[in-house]
């Protein structure tokens, strides 16, 4: 009897234990999960079926989403990008022009013969086509041999024209990555004399992180690329008197199965081991923003996968002004300038800084820290000291975001402070003076009770 009696009472204080303390380790997980702001768990709410992707901010660099993008991976003709890079930079250097009139060699022409790419069926020739249009045959159409025509142009080899690819890397400051070809196959096609003899499960490889800076870094300089993607289809000129149809490689563009209005080019790319992937420069809340999916396992994944990710972006991020360009910044909206020729002033914020955050995101939890304190007067208010210019920061602000991640090492979001206007030192006559007439003021308020 005392046992059921014990067994009894202790059931009850553990019932007890249980009622007490189950509510409030629900709320700290509650508060935990409500607390966890980060791009990771944002990134961790959409799981796609493609190993690695990635979206950024064109403007800024700032990650939107990211899954497995700082690992290798196979880009397949995404290359095409880099390649044309180095043809761009050939033309600005003035080494040849778009009509320039770009030889074939023979290896070339076998290589378009080469059944199951894309390609044009370009012939052994020394002056049939002009560098534009390979251009467009490369961006559009994703033929292999006319970006290894430009190569052999440009370099003297396809061997050669990849080492010119993989200093444009190294002068991007992108260090980690496996090249190849120009053309994105895989390593056995590279074409040459001279051509190392590589195995089949070789290819081009970079990180989607790089993959979209490089990019974004293209279009920043030659923005008339960006045009020629979107192109839904071109006719080939393979002489004076017949064409060779193109259509867009890119199921995005305008006429195409998957065609988005949101799409504004950029890139596919398939190979055996890589898989589908692709390359799109879209809108988000009116902001350029990058995307890339690499490795899906279909062409209809691809596209799939890559609406499902910009769905997602558009359905739960906003693009938030934090602080505005000649905005009065916190605290300034009148402060006191010591030995100016005018005794206050306001402070302004340098330029505008915005960002992209989740819809449901909690700005209380933004941080702001300045690099270095400020000075106070009796009254609470900030004292400055004369002289002041408006292009001189007088001091910096540093915002602390949870959510917030860039493309570039540093994290924090800054923005400058100035005098919302030029203030003069006085002389010290007139200073001496004005400390002289606040002193007598001083002395009648105490004497005279005012």
């Amino acid at each position: 009897m005392k046992i059921a009696f014990r067994s009894f009472i202790c059931l009850q204080l553990l019932l007890l234990f249980v009622g007490i303390f189950t509510p409030a380790i629900n709320q700290v997980q509650a508060e935990e999960n409500q607390a966890d702001q980060s791009l990771a768990h944002f990134s961790q709410q959409l799981t796609i079926d493609v190993p690695h992707a990635m979206a950024i901010d064109a403007e800024s660099g700032q990650i939107l989403y990211q899954k497995e993008a700082d690992q290798l991976a196979g880009i397949a003709s995404i290359t095409k990008l880099l390649s044309l890079y180095v043809v761009y930079d050939a033309i600005a250097a003035g080494k040849l022009s778009l009509d320039t009139k770009i030889p074939v060699s023979a290896d070339v022409a076998a290589l378009a013969r080469e059944e199951g790419y894309a390609n044009v069926p370009l012939e052994e020739s020394t002056d049939l086509y002009r560098a534009e249009d390979l251009i467009n045959a490369t961006i559009v159409g994703s033929a292999n041999a006319a970006i290894v025509a430009l190569a052999e142009y440009i370099a003297g080899s396809e061997k050669d024209f990849v080492s010119m690819m993989k200093n444009k890397l190294v002068e991007l400051g992108i260090s980690e990555y496996d090249l190849y070809t120009a053309s994105g196959m895989s390593a056995n096609h590279l074409v040459g004399d001279n051509a190392p003899q590589y195995s089949e499960d070789l290819e081009n490889r970079m990180r989607a992180r790089d993959v979209l800076f490089m990019a974004r870094e293209l279009i920043a300089d030659y923005p008339e690329l960006q045009d020629r993607s979107q192109q839904a289809k071109i006719d080939f000129p393979l002489n004076e008197e017949e064409n060779y149809p193109i259509v867009n490689a890119n199921k995005y563009v305008a006429s195409s199965p998957y065609h988005r209005e949101d799409v504004f080019g950029l890139k596919t790319g398939t190979e055996k081991q890589t898989g589908s992937c692709i390359l799109v420069i879209t809108e988000i809340a009116g902001q350029p923003v990058y995307a890339i999916t690499l490795g899906a396992a279909t062409d209809q994944l691809r596209y799939q996968e890559t609406n499902r990710l910009l769905d997602y972006l558009n359905t739960q991020l906003k693009y938030v002004e934090l602080q505005g360009a000649g905005e009065t910044a916190p605290g300034g909206e009148t402060v006191d300038v010591s030995q100016g020729k005018q005794d206050t002033t306001s402070l302004v914020f340098d330029h505008t800084l915005a960002i992209f955050l989740p819809k449901d995101y909690d700005r209380s939890s933004i941080k702001t820290v300045y690099s270095h304190a400020w000075q106070y007067n009796a009254q609470g208010q900030i004292v400055l000291n004369a002289p002041l210019e408006q292009s001189e920061p007088v001091n910096t602000v540093k915002v602390g975001v949870d959510f917030y991640q860039s493309l570039f090492s540093d994290n924090k979001l800054k923005n400058s402070i100035h005098s919302s206007q030029d203030v003069g030192r006085i002389n010290l006559f007139v200073y001496v003076s004005r400390l002289m007439a606040d002193m007598f003021d001083s002395w009648g308020d105490q004497l005279f009770g005012q």
